[in-house]
C-alpha cells in the first residue's frame, strides 16, 4: 500500500502520512474495551492503543499543517516477551492469567529461528 501512495504522491497526487503499527494493546481506561488474552513467549514491541489513536491525531494535524510525506513507526521501542506482559497484568490486577504454549505458527515471527521484536 505504500508503494501505491508513493506513486501517487510523486504523481502529484497526493500528500500522505503512512502509519507503521507494532503491536496494539491495552483497554481505554474508561474500561470500555479490553483485550483478550494470549500465551506465548515471542518478543513484541507494543504500543498502547490511546498512544496510537494519539499518534492519528498528530497525522491528521500535520496533513493540515501541509507538512511533507512521512512514515513513521509506531512502537514503543522496547521489546517484551507474551510471557513478561501477562506476568505484569497479573501483579497489577491481582488475578491469574490463564495461559498455555503451544507450538509456533507456520510463517509467524520466530519460526525462522530469528529473534522477533
Amino acid at each position: 500500500m505504500e508503494q501505491v501512495l508513493q506513486d501517487l504522491g510523486a504523481a502529484g497526487g497526493i500528500t500522505y502520512i503512512s502509519l507503521r503499527y507494532f503491536n496494539v494493546a491495552g483497554a481505554d481506561r474508561d474500561g470500555r474495551n479490553g483485550e483478550g488474552k494470549e500465551g506465548g513467549t515471542y518478543i513484541r514491541d507494543y504500543i498502547h492503543v490511546e498512544d496510537l489513536a494519539a499518534a492519528h491525531v498528530l497525522a491528521l494535524e500535520a496533513l493540515e499543517q501541509c507538512s511533507p510525506t512521512a512514515a513513521y513507526n509506531l512502537g514503543s521501542g522496547r521489546g517484551y516477551s507474551v510471557l513478561e506482559v501477562i506476568k505484569a497484568a497479573e501483579k497489577v490486577t491481582g488475578q491469574k492469567v490463564p495461559y498455555r504454549f503451544g507450538p509456533r505458527r507456520p510463517g509467524g515471527a520466530g519460526s525462522l529461528g530469528r529473534k522477533s521484536y
